[in-house]
């Protein structure tokens, strides 16, 4: 037991080096009066109470501010208190304020609550710092996951449909474990029943109805995403009226031009500095080419019968037309943000590759703009920047492959600043737990491993290895029919490797330029780079 003696104040700090979710319960006796104060942070701030310190590991010379719990002892013989809610964080603050009696404190104890989501996958490379990486991406997953898909466990506790598809793609790398995102999948159908217009709205379950029409758009990835990762094709028919009345609504705003105009709401794109509340330049005014952008790819990935295919694939090829008419910058090599040529974005560019209506000549054109970096281009954020890993590995571009090393960088810093999770932003953030920054972890496996499904229900495979630096590389990925198994070590001029397919289930390797079929069992890879021979010669 602790006593805290009469007429006293005592304060305790308590690291718990890792961030967690957890109800806190105290049982106590006597004190009469007595006031108890369990406070929750993510870090300890500076002394304007607004930054927080640079390193999360360190707590000398900083201040503590954070949500907070009161409890009024009664004076009894043990008596129990806990939260109605969940709190979450790394540190806690317990005050202790007597009166005229001691207070015994008998236990205290937090008890951790989240989906039981545990990793199911491996990731190893020669790269130090990756397994740090798979920690804190694998962590704020866990964080995140409760009976939503969170988009941060100490602020909004929301799930946001641009969040969670980064989440349940996740999901699918690393766990056999899918009612999470079929969850997900379902509460944002229902949440059409909010409004008339037929869209859902951009978070849900909530009070205060919020509408992104963008997010209504990626919500149809995520179900072409769940046919693709898993397999159950009548989960996936139960979505399709969904589908079908989203796509009827933005029809409504495609004008003569065949370009989407004045959509309404909250158009949000991205996080950026330079986008006034992530909405996209030309959005307000009337016609951005980053909305029609994702149009274009909701296009390509939605679902239906025979004559729905024709009616989108029409459109979608009518759209794209428009879309290299008004915002294609012959003279700079890349798409532009508004009508204008004003405003020019990696959000954009990444768009554009992503999208397989482009011919592979303007998809170039757009990559070696995302490439060279320039400071004209609006960077991505931590979240964008999942497409944009995703678009650096869409073409055979070696340069493209290895500036994806350059880009995780922020992330293997975040361990030795005393993150546990990623944040919300890099640099001063809000959040040290967000969840859309653990898309990582979904790419070491889709995009380096390049581990993919071909085919609906994941019976194809397509893995393409990518060389970003890191000679040698092995996982074990997530499989509707067990685990997919991959090595491989990259040479001067060869790669060599394996692949360990589960059973029923076969695939296709792909390596500069060169095929190598799979199938089921092991399958030994032993590839020479023709291209670098024939340079050598």
């Amino acid at each position: 037991d602790l006593t805290i003696a009469a007429n006293s104040r005592v304060s305790i700090l308590c690291d718990l080096e890792d961030y967690c979710c957890a109800y806190p319960k105290i049982v106590m006796s006597g004190g009469n009066d007595a006031l108890i104060t369990w406070s929750w942070a993510e870090a300890l701030y500076e002394k304007d109470l607004i930054n927080k310190s640079d390193n999360r590991d360190r707590i000398a010379g900083l201040h503590f501010t954070g949500i907070e719990d009161c409890f009024i002892s009664n004076g009894l013989i043990r008596q129990e208190y806990e939260t109605h809610w969940w709190r979450s964080g790394r540190y806690m603050l317990l005050s202790f304020e007597t009166g005229a009696t001691p207070l015994i404190i008998h236990r205290m104890h937090i008890e951790e609550t989240r989906h039981p989501l545990e990793n199911e996958s491996a990731f190893l490379c020669s790269e130090p710092g990756v397994n740090n990486l798979i920690c804190i991406c694998f962590r704020g997953m866990q964080t995140n996951s409760h009976d939503i898909a969170a988009d941060s466990p100490y602020y909004e506790q929301m799930m946001y449909t641009g969040d969670t598809r980064v989440q349940a793609l996740i999901h699918y790398v690393t766990s056999t474990d899918d009612r999470l995102p079929r969850r997900c999948i379902e509460l944002f159908n229902w949440s059409r029943a909010s409004g008339c217009h037929g869209l859902t709205t951009g978070r849900y379950p909530d009070r205060d109805h919020q509408w992104i029409p963008t997010f209504s758009l990626i919500w149809i990835w995520m179900v072409h995403d769940y046919l693709f990762w898993r397999d159950d094709k009548a989960f996936v028919a139960a979505q399709l009226v969904a589908t079908r009345s989203i796509l009827n609504t933005f029809s409504s705003y495609v004008d003569t031009n065949h370009l989407l105009r004045n959509v309404p709401f909250w158009t949000f794109v991205d996080w950026t500095s330079d986008w006034f509340e992530g909405y996209p330049p030309g959005a307000r005014e009337g016609v951005s080419c980053l909305l029609n952008l994702l149009y274009i790819l909701t296009l390509e990935e939605s679902l239906g019968n025979k004559d729905q295919a024709v009616l989108y694939r029409n459109q979608r090829d009518r759209t794209t037309n428009a879309v290299i008419d008004t915002f294609w910058d012959h003279e700079r090599g890349m798409f532009s943000d508004d009508d204008h040529h004003r405003c020019f974005s990696e959000p954009a560019q990444a768009l554009a590759i992503l999208c397989s209506a482009f011919d592979d000549k303007t998809k170039q054109c757009a990559l070696s703009a995302l490439t060279r970096g320039t400071d004209k281009l609006t960077k991505a954020s931590i979240y964008f920047s999942f497409y944009v890993f995703s678009a650096l590995v869409t073409l055979d571009d070696p340069e493209a492959s290895k500036s994806l090393h350059g880009r995780l960088e922020p992330w293997m810093n975040l361990s030795r600043q005393g993150f546990k999770c990623p944040p919300e932003v890099f640099g001063h953030t809000r959040s040290d737990c967000h969840a859309w920054g653990s898309h990582p972890l979904y790419h070491v496996h889709a995009s380096v491993l390049g581990v993919r499904p071909a085919s609906p229900g994941f019976r194809t495979v397509s893995i393409s290895p990518r060389d970003i630096g890191w000679k040698k590389i092995s996982g074990s990925t997530i499989h509707p029919k067990g685990i997919i198994h991959s090595s491989f070590s990259f040479g001067a001029n060869e790669l060599t490797g394996e692949v360990v397919l589960p059973p029923e289930t076969t695939g296709m390797l792909n390596w500069k330029g060169q095929s190598v079929i799979l199938s089921s069992g092991t399958n030994t890879i032993r590839l020479p780079n023709e291209s670098a021979a024939i340079c050598a010669t």
